[in-house]
């Protein structure tokens, strides 16, 4: 079966899932446990644990490829959040989104509640209809708390939010000279999502704290070899360990593997030289 889920890792196992079955595996390839996951419904996931529970976030759509270097989103299965014990497997609770046009755009686990990015969408138009935030307990599953993120509470001076997209809260950092505190840090019970104009913030109870425009904010990049790369107004500024910039690179973005960094530019692949960096 295809692989469908994002792993987790943890010191001694690997969770994954397909279209068929959430696995655990130890590091030795031994199977340790597997658990049924419902028939023609699971599509792309999200796999996370802590130590008692997996998680796992069934996200409602899958990826077609029309051309080799284009994938597109379809709807396929049904959105659903399924909670698993850890050492065993056995579901604990499995809880269906009633549409299937639902997607779930992103996940964050914050303690004992889990939220959801959540959008209705068209397909065949790439649109969003809606966009919600929902708040649900780790423990049971159950449906704690739910917001429309178009609704005026989320409006940051006098304009309109703007679409939503993903959870940030340890990737937007602040600076005050040499010393970098990313927004989760800054508050460790604080969601953090990322907006078309800055980042908004929402305390546990998804009532907004506040919001802060890209001008003011680092985003992390990529992280290698002891250095940290912030994309900020155009460039990328790689920071060593002790908070100290380095080197301003003028790209947008970054792409990372494991050994290498890329970035693209006006057509042309670039390939940084991190022997370089280190050096100056």
């Amino acid at each position: 079966a295809k692989v469908v889920s994002s792993p987790a890792f943890d010191t001694n196992a690997i969770y994954i899932a397909d279209a068929e079955c959430l696995r655990c595996f130890d590091y030795d390839g031994n199977m340790v446990w597997e658990t049924g996951l419902p028939s023609l419904k699971t599509s792309h996931s999200l796999v996370a644990y802590d130590k008692n529970r997996v998680l796992l976030v069934n996200q409602g759509y899958a990826e077609c490829y029309p051309s080799p270097y284009h994938a597109l989103p379809v709807a396929y299965g049904k959105p659903f959040i399924a909670g698993f014990m850890r050492k065993t497997g056995k579901l604990c609770y499995i809880h269906e989104r009633d549409r299937h046009t639902d997607v779930i755009d992103d996940v964050e686990w914050v303690g004992n509640a889990v939220y959801l990015i959540v959008s209705g969408h068209r397909f065949f138009s790439g649109r969003r209809n809606s966009q919600t935030i929902e708040k649900y307990d780790v423990m049971t599953g159950d449906l704690m708390d739910k917001r429309d993120l178009s609704s005026a509470i989320y409006e940051a001076a006098g304009d309109a939010v703007g679409l939503v997209g993903s959870f940030v809260g340890s990737l937007a950092y602040t600076r005050s000279d040499t010393t970098w505190v990313s927004l989760h840090e800054s508050d460790t019970t604080g969601i953090f999502i990322a907006c078309d104009k800055g980042v908004l913030h929402l305390n546990g109870n998804l009532v907004k704290v506040g919001y802060q425009p890209y001008e003011d904010l680092y985003m992390l990049n990529c992280e290698l070899d002891g250095l940290r790369y912030f994309s900020k107004g155009g460039q990328i500024i790689v920071v060593d360990a002790s908070g100290h910039e380095v080197a301003t690179l003028n790209f947008h973005d970054l792409y990372c593997t494991e050994s290498e960094i890329y970035s693209i530019k006006d057509k042309t692949l670039y390939v940084i030289n991190r022997e370089q960096l280190r050096m100056e």
